[in-house]
């Protein structure tokens, strides 16, 4: 029995989609840049109040390592959805043509065949077990599965769907969670001059970095600055 198509709000779609949408943000948060650049560049270096005198640099703020708890849940992301992929597609996926060698330059119909078994191979909507095999490629396999678009492949069977929908969870449930432990935060060393708060610097989970007062909680983003009171 195989189940009715998915909406698109089905919760299993949405959750795939989810790791796609924000997989890049993810991938930010480990980069090399994160690692020797911080705080962002954003202006923090001459963070001023409108009215304020002087230059107002923000002192060195110590720099911080790549986030190995947030490669590590990466990596078990990876391996969910590519062993996934492998296992449902060794049930359901179609395996591509013989290779087809014409009689002659003068067959024809050969040459077609021959055409025909070469596309059905490099077909892009395969799913291949050699490889670079990424979260994302297994995740947007997947999703292709799950949506029942066309491609070389059965139907999903039950099973395979409630598998599916069970990972696509899990997987979602982590990159949320990474999302918000992944943004970095660090003192400045500097004091908000308005109401003398702790000014902190915040980022490096693919959102718009900030500068927050831990007093009065006033933020300072890329292109703007907030009035005093």
């Amino acid at each position: 029995m195989t189940a009715t198509s998915p909406t698109s709000t089905d919760p299993a779609a949405t959750h795939l989609q989810l790791l796609l949408d924000h997989w890049p943000d993810l991938e930010d948060a480990l980069t090399a840049r994160q690692a020797t650049d911080w705080p962002p560049s954003m202006g923090i270096q001459r963070l001023r109040e409108p009215d304020e005198t002087g230059d107002g640099r923000v002192g060195d703020v110590q720099r911080l390592p790549i986030r190995a708890d947030v490669f590590d849940a990466m990596q078990e992301i990876t391996r969910a959805l590519v062993d996934l992929a492998d296992q449902i597609a060794a049930e359901i996926q179609r395996p591509p043509a013989a290779p087809f060698r014409p009689a002659s330059s003068l067959d024809e119909t050969g040459r077609r065949l021959a055409a025909l078994a070469g596309h059905d191979a490099a077909d892009a909507r395969r799913w291949r077990y050699t490889g670079q095999r990424t979260a994302t490629q297994a995740a947007t396999w997947l999703n292709a599965r799950y949506t029942n678009q066309p491609g070389p492949a059965a139907p999903l069977r039950d099973a395979h769907r409630t598998a599916i929908a069970d990972v696509a969870a899990a997987c979602a449930v982590t990159t949320t969670r990474l999302l918000r432990t992944a943004r970095l935060t660090t003192p400045t060393g500097r004091q908000h001059d308005g109401c003398g708060g702790q000014l902190i610097v915040s980022g490096g989970d693919g959102q718009m970095p900030a500068v927050e007062c831990d007093r009065c909680h006033r933020t300072w983003k890329p292109g703007t600055i907030p009035n005093r009171h």
